[in-house]
């Protein structure tokens, strides 16, 4: 018997997340399974980078603000 396992691509519901790093260093733009994570030194910086990775997903963006529209 063989197999192969295939990564299927993941869907939502779920949003690429923007949150201030814990010790006000940058902020953190992390995907669904907080497998990938980017920091960015602005907030603008790190709400256009969440932007291009959520519309690759086709998700939102959301942050402990609430949902951000882009």
């Amino acid at each position: 018997m063989s197999a192969k396992i295939l990564k299927f691509p993941v869907r939502g519901p779920f949003a690429v997340r923007v949150e201030r790093e814990t010790n006000d260093v940058g902020w953190l733009v992390r995907t669904h399974d907080r497998e990938y994570g980017w920091l960015h030194g602005s907030f603008n910086d790190a709400l256009y980078d969440a932007g291009v990775i959520a519309e690759g997903y086709g998700v939102g963006v959301t942050s402990s603000a609430g949902r951000i529209p882009c």
